[in-house]
């Protein structure tokens, strides 16, 4: 819960959430909409597009950047217009992302990337510093980025095998 603005007409409000920060008016390609662009219901079916590169920063976190205590809003989505901007250009056109092996390469380079940033690098549009926003500086474990793709069958599967599988699931459907 951010605040009560049952008082407030719809503009103020909005420009409120912008000024906050607490609002984010962009597509998964950068392109800037407005409140009345949102879909009415949230949802895959309902207008809401996936991401990839917010999808992306979600395998990265605990390999590229730790939560922070008290995080800014949107962490993930700063973090991947830092990734799609110069001169990192990660471009994930050139990932096969229903494959697992070169998906793990994706979040390798991604959290590699985030691993070796100048520490005070402005993160996105964020106006924070890659330490504000929770940078990991010592290079990723192979091993943890590994885990991330234990099959579904295993007791405890990774992340990675878990949504691709879900991904493939209503693929079929």
């Amino acid at each position: 819960m951010k605040g009560n603005f049952m008082d407030q007409n719809n503009a103020t409000f909005w420009r409120g959430m912008r000024a906050r920060k607490t609002t984010w008016l962009k597509l998964p390609d950068g392109r800037a909409i407005t409140p009345a662009d949102l879909p009415q219901q949230l949802g895959l079916n309902n207008g809401l597009q996936d991401d990839p590169y917010r999808a992306l920063l979600y395998f990265t976190r605990d390999l590229g950047y730790a939560q922070p205590a008290n995080s800014t809003e949107f962490l993930e989505f700063y973090w991947s217009e830092w990734l799609k901007a110069a001169p990192q250009n990660v471009d994930l056109s050139a990932y096969t992302l229903t494959d697992a092996a070169s998906y793990l390469q994706a979040i390798g380079t991604a959290s590699g990337l985030m691993n070796r940033a100048d520490p005070n690098t402005i993160i996105g549009s964020s106006g924070l510093t890659a330490t504000l926003m929770g940078q990991l500086t010592k290079a990723y474990d192979p091993v943890a980025l590994a885990a991330l793709n234990t099959g579904v069958d295993q007791p405890k599967p990774g992340k990675l095998a878990y949504a691709l599988s879900y991904r493939a699931s209503l693929a079929k459907k």
